[in-house]
């Protein structure tokens, strides 16, 4: 059963049908889903990275999908966490480097 949709995911869907070479509305067996249109590989990318998004925050799991705050990162990640805590994008590269950082730090300062 769809949930329903606050004005804001309202307004966004409505923007993003009416701007086809954005994203456009595409019908899967699933239901419909937002597609990213053909052209140069850039407008496909972003139109993809769009799709992604607008469909997150219309099946309201965007908040599922977060920047990892490791260092020199960048990566962008979904928290699959039950309780939607993860904070790294892995913990084995990033989580370990942080904390490893932190306890340096932490010992640091002590020396001192």
């Amino acid at each position: 059963m769809p949930r329903k949709h606050s004005s804001g995911r309202f307004i966004l869907l409505i923007h993003l049908i009416g701007h086809p070479h954005i994203a456009a509305l595409g019908r899967r067996s699933d239901g419909p889903r937002f597609v990213a249109p053909a052209g140069s590989a850039l407008d496909a990318a972003l139109g993809a990275l769009l799709a992604i998004t607008a469909s997150a925050m219309i099946e309201g799991t965007w908040p599922r999908l977060k920047a990892c705050p490791g260092r020199d990162c960048g990566w962008a990640f979904y928290d699959r966490s039950r309780n939607q805590s993860a904070r790294w994008c892995a913990m084995q590269v990033c989580g370990d480097r942080e904390k490893a950082r932190t306890y340096y730090q932490r010992r640091l300062e002590r020396e001192d």
